[in-house]
């Protein structure tokens, strides 16, 4: 079963399922996947309040390997009890396993209820963000206070413009260094590649479908 899914995509689930902050909030991280899959507007209020109780880090690495895991396993129209085996091969808690495929099951259900196409409009955006529009950059000079003739290292201030949920051109800026400036670089390419190797696993299984 695991061929259906990408590398990273199999490497991180099972990373996820050996999270004690997952094992911990399994029930809700998935709960809120499934209603942002659901709803036309973000619902991340169960996600934000479990970062009070955990690493912002942790708590959106589970959520979005979680999220990915489920619209593949949708893409795929897997059945619940596909999904079971699936889950099987990561992890052998029945409780974790039980929860995600009852809350599956019961979107499945729902999916079916409906009389619009609900899963082939919502899986391939199934949360509306802000769009990013345009990059400004400028290097400013930080002054040593000691010696104003001497410049003690450069200071970059980025402007982010987007476009809000009601096409709003709203800016978000910050400062960083350098090193900074190529630490969010390098984490966007790696953002990139994991982004481009999910979306080539969805054009194949197409073909194969």
């Amino acid at each position: 079963m695991t061929q259906k899914f990408t590398e990273s995509l199999s490497s991180n689930l099972s990373e996820v399922m050996q999270n004690p902050f997952y094992t911990k909030n399994y029930d809700k991280i998935s709960k809120s996947c499934f209603l942002n899959i659901v709803e036309e507007k973000p619902n991340l209020k169960i996600i934000d309040a479990l970062k009070s109780s955990g690493s912002e880090q942790d708590v959106n690495f589970c959520y979005n390997v979680i999220f990915l895991f489920a619209t593949q396993c949708l893409h795929l129209d897997l059945s619940h009890e596909e999904v079971k085996t699936l889950l099987e091969e990561f992890t052998n808690n029945k409780d974790i396993i039980s929860d995600f495929v009852g809350k599956y099951q019961q979107f499945q259900e729902f999916a079916a209820s409906k009389d619009s196409n609900l899963k082939e409009t919502k899986l391939d955006s199934s949360i509306n963000f802000n769009r990013l529009v345009d990059v400004e950059w400028k290097m400013l000079h930080t002054i040593s206070s000691k010696n104003l003739t001497k410049i003690s290292k450069d200071v970059y201030l980025i402007n982010l413009k987007y476009a809000d949920l009601k096409g709003e051109i709203r800016t978000n800026s910050f400062k960083c260094s350098y090193e900074e400036l190529l630490d969010l670089v390098e984490n966007l390419n790696v953002a990139c590649n994991t982004i481009s190797k999910a979306c080539e696993s969805n054009e194949l299984v197409s073909k194969q479908g």
